[in-house]
Order: C-alpha cells, then structure tokens, then sequence
C-alpha cells in the first residue's frame, strides 16, 4: 500500500506484546513520508499524526491499513491542535 501525505490510515498492531499495542485502532493522518528516516531496512517510514491526541509518531508500512471508520466532523478536533505542530 503506498501512502501520499495528507492520507488517513488505521494503525493495526494486534499483538498485545508488541509496546505500541495501546496505538492498535488508531486513525492518524499521514504527514511525511520521507524514505532516508528508515534504518531497519523498510523502503520508508512514515510520520503520522494521531486525531485522538496531540502526538505525531513514526510508524513502519506494515503496520499502517486503509482506514475502518470515517473522517470524524471538523468540530470534533480541538482549535488548537494545528497551532502546535
């Protein structure tokens, strides 16, 4: 699955042993895509902000899906979490 900016995926982590099983549901947005940031050896690793918190995070392509639920309403979001970034 290739990813452009500005896509919104799923998190999908379901193992529990895995340490971020807590992100496993999540929507984020995908902001970069940048393949040099990638040590492990994956083509590209790709930074996504979270919708349900003030957090961007560095995720692998394995564990990034299409997205289950719908965009949520603008209102939903907080006023100030562009202002952050």
């Amino acid at each position: 699955m290739t990813l452009k900016l500005g896509d919104r995926v799923r998190i999908d982590i379901p193992d529990e042993l895995d340490p971020d099983f807590n992100l496993h549901g999540e929507h984020p947005i995908v902001l970069d895509n940048d393949p040099s940031r990638c040590t492990c050896g994956c083509e590209v690793l790709y930074k996504v902000a979270l919708e349900t918190q003030a957090l961007s995070i560095e995720m692998h392509p394995w564990d990034l899906r299409p997205p289950i639920e719908p965009m949520p309403p603008i209102e939903s979001f907080p006023a100030d979490s562009a202002d952050e970034q």
